[in-house]
């Protein structure tokens, strides 16, 4: 009788388990609406980059940020955190426990976009 509550609890859990599995997957699926506001990136840049630093610095790798012009954007400031985690972790993996190096740098280029019938513009 014991081993059967036993596999009925151990059950019961493995289900929990796959139900936040399950509505992870979904949450990554269906991300939440932007929240979106003004974020000036080159100090943004800098504060995810301090944030960032003791866990890449203790795996022997070197942070350095170029942050040389301002640029001011409408965005999500958690996605983007999440992107640049995201990039950042994946750089990491590439260098494979080995000691390296991580660079993360901002620039601003003038570039036209086609979308559609209509032409966009994006300057600084």
């Amino acid at each position: 009788m014991d081993d059967s509550k036993e596999d009925v609890q151990a059950i019961t859990q493995e289900v929990d388990r796959l139900e936040q599995i399950v509505r992870d997957v979904l949450g990554y699926a269906r991300p939440a609406d932007p929240a979106l506001g003004q974020l000036e990136l080159s100090a943004w840049l800098r504060e995810f980059s301090a944030f960032i630093e003791p866990e890449i610095s203790a795996r022997q790798i070197k942070l350095s940020v170029a942050t040389g012009v301002p640029a001011n954007v409408h965005t999500d400031a958690n996605q983007l955190r999440q992107i640049m985690l995201n990039l950042v972790r994946n750089a990491e993996e590439a260098l494979d426990g080995k000691p390296g190096h991580i660079t993360l740098s901002l620039h601003r280029e003038r570039a036209s976009l086609r979308a559609g019938s209509g032409r966009w513009q994006c300057w600084p």
